[in-house]
């Protein structure tokens, strides 16, 4: 049995016919990854990264006018790095 690859399901853009665009997960640049998560009964999200130079907690902040999504750019992280979201 083969598995889809469910993190690049996650992680893809999806644009609809209207122009508009769901982005979540983490999405890589040149300045580092921003993570987006939708958490709407969030009090605090951090992300923390486990590996590599940016390794340690960093909190995600709410983002005006978009309901429910906490997000943060985090230097450093590359490709490959692991993380995981602490919601509470």
């Amino acid at each position: 049995m083969t598995l889809p690859p469910v993190m690049e399901l996650l992680e893809q853009e999806i644009t609809r016919p209207s122009g508009w665009t769901l982005r979540r997960g983490a999405m890589a640049s040149a300045e580092g990854v921003t993570f987006k998560v939708w958490a709407p009964r969030a009090r605090d999200v951090v992300v923390r990264v486990a590996t590599g130079t940016a390794k340690g907690d960093h909190p995600l902040t709410r983002v005006d006018g978009d309901r429910g999504v906490w997000s943060a750019l985090v230097p450093h992280v590359v490709a490959g790095n692991r993380y995981g979201y602490c919601i509470d």
